[in-house]
């Protein structure tokens, strides 16, 4: 929650690039769960960066 807006930003399109990238299906999530992201969900979050990590 301390996360500024831009640097939140930045992270999500460091998310969406592997989706598009490596993962076709973790971006199909990504479309489902934008709105989760973007409200700053803690478990939509903390997948996110999960597979993020996987992916990298």
């Amino acid at each position: 929650n301390t996360l500024p807006d831009r640097e939140l930003a930045s992270g999500f399109a460091e998310v969406i690039k592997y989706g598009l990238i490596r993962d076709a299906e973790f971006f199909e999530w990504q479309e489902k769960n934008m709105e989760a992201l973007m409200a700053r969900d803690p478990g939509a979050l903390a997948y996110a960066i999960k597979r993020s990590c996987e992916n990298k």
